[in-house]
């Protein structure tokens, strides 16, 4: 519909244009128009009648004749006729009607005008110069001559003498200060370190020296009143493993040759009769394997693994809803079926930490019977420090490094995350499962040089060195 105006829009404009100039062309012309001159005929008499110049300055500054007024015209009958000037043109001037004006000035020598001298005039503000003062009897004068101090006489003069100084050099004179030395009273304190002061005999000290040497090294007292940040609190004697616990007797044989940190290895033994073992006897560190003592070749694994040279751990879990008195039943049964056992590792199931008196009562049963113990990681691992501080060998599982199925690459990259944190904390354990890839990657990652850097070790050397730290 918009289109439709517009378009009726232009097609009006451009057909008005068209009907506009043919009627233009066919139109005819108008006529021509001739000017009127009559006009300028009869009024050419007022301006003659001024001929003869411009009158004088004195003559037209008197007084006009009422004789020679000028009388209005009367009115004619016919009122309302146009007068005959405003229809006629304005004259046309002629060079007769102009006077001389290019001729010498008429002077008019009646006015006299008195010119007198001309004089500079100052600018205003403008002061006047200052006068020179007249010689006479008010005249001032000013002198300039500098007024004299006073001075000063004093009464009594001193007189100051030079001191002699003497050509050849004299020894210079020593002024013997007596420094009393007192003995402070010896006060007893806490720490056993003892306030008494002794001084050579015949020697006398100056406050200005240092009272020893600047190098010299004190003994370093540690004080047990107040708790160590940082520090670990062992309340019991952990370092005194006996030979005959289980943590000892039924270890793999590891001497700690550096000071490198221990990170050690657990796999959890899952029954499977396809791997062979013969790779475990030759594998380049020594692995701790952990048996499920319910399952039904749980004896049988052991003793192949025994035979093997490698150590076992147990994997006990308490039933859900345990009380503390059934703790040392389920615990105790779970070690009766792995006689050999070093050391006993937190199921994932329902684990050793339910409670706090569940947990209380595991480290009771653990620190009877020797063992060493693993947690599983939960929350700020209350359970493990607790085992800890009433002595038991304890650690945390840092990391499980393949229970999702994580490829070679990524359980390589786990164990090198496991490498850097052993030498923050001096020991870490990592948690898998004895699988064909998991023994593969760890064999690979052996040869890296992230491997360097820590010591590889069974279980229970951590466990000890936890237990000495």
């Amino acid at each position: 519909m918009l289109r439709g105006i517009v378009v009726g829009f232009l097609g009006g404009g451009a057909l008005g244009v068209l009907l506009a100039s043919v009627f233009s062309l066919i139109s005819p012309l108008p006529s021509r128009v001739e000017l009127q001159t009559n006009g300028a005929e009869s009024t050419s008499a007022p301006v003659a009648a001024t001929e003869g110049g411009l009158a004088t300055p004195s003559q037209a500054d008197q007084p006009l004749d009422a004789s020679k007024t000028a009388v209005a015209p009367t009115a004619t009958e016919d009122e309302d006729a146009t007068p005959a000037a405003d229809q006629a043109s304005a004259p046309r001037p002629t060079t007769a009607d102009v006077a001389n004006v290019d001729g010498a000035p008429v002077i008019d020598d009646s006015v006299q005008v008195e010119v007198s001298a001309l004089e500079p005039v100052l600018p205003n503000p403008q002061a006047n110069a200052i006068a020179a003062p007249e010689s006479g009897e008010n005249a001032i004068v000013v002198n300039l001559r500098p007024v004299a101090r006073p001075q000063v006489v004093a009464t009594e003069t001193a007189t100051l003498t030079a001191p002699t100084v003497s050509e050849t050099p004299s020894a210079p004179t020593t002024i013997n200060v007596p420094i009393e030395t007192t003995r402070a009273p010896e006060v007893p304190n806490d720490l056993g370190i003892s306030t008494e002061t002794t001084a050579s005999e015949g020697v006398q000290t100056s406050l200005l020296q240092p009272v020893t040497d600047l190098d010299e090294a004190f003994p370093q007292l540690q004080s047990t009143r107040l708790p160590t940040v940082g520090a670990r609190q062992v309340a019991a004697d952990v370092s005194g493993i006996s030979d005959a616990s289980p943590l000892v007797q039924f270890a793999t044989p590891y001497e700690r040759i550096n000071s490198r940190p221990i990170l050690s290895v657990v796999l959890m033994d899952e029954g499977r009769s396809d791997l062979d073992l013969g790779i475990l006897r030759e594998f380049p560190f020594p692995l701790s394997i952990a048996i499920n003592p319910n399952a039904s070749n749980a004896v049988e694994r052991a003793g192949q693994f025994r035979a093997a040279g490698l150590e076992v751990l147990a994997i006990l879990d308490l039933p859900e809803g345990a009380k503390p008195e059934d703790v040392e039943v389920n615990l105790a049964t779970g070690l009766t079926m792995l006689p050999e056992a070093v050391a006993i590792l937190e199921g994932g199931a329902i684990g050793l930490q339910e409670t706090r008196e569940v947990s209380d009562q595991v480290i009771a049963f653990v620190k009877s019977t020797g063992h060493g113990l693993i947690m599983q990681p939960k929350g700020l691992n209350t359970a493990q420090k607790m085992a800890e501080r009433d002595g038991v060998p304890s650690v945390t599982v840092f990391r499980d490094f393949d229970g999702n199925g994580q490829t070679e690459v990524v359980m390589r990259r786990f164990l090198d995350q496991a490498a850097f944190k052993a030498r923050q904390q001096d020991g870490v354990l990592m948690m898998g499962r004895l699988r064909q890839e998991t023994l593969a990657a760890l064999a690979v990652w052996t040869l890296a040089d992230r491997a360097s850097t820590v010591a590889l070790a069974p279980a229970s050397a951590l466990l000890r060195n936890q237990g000495d730290g």
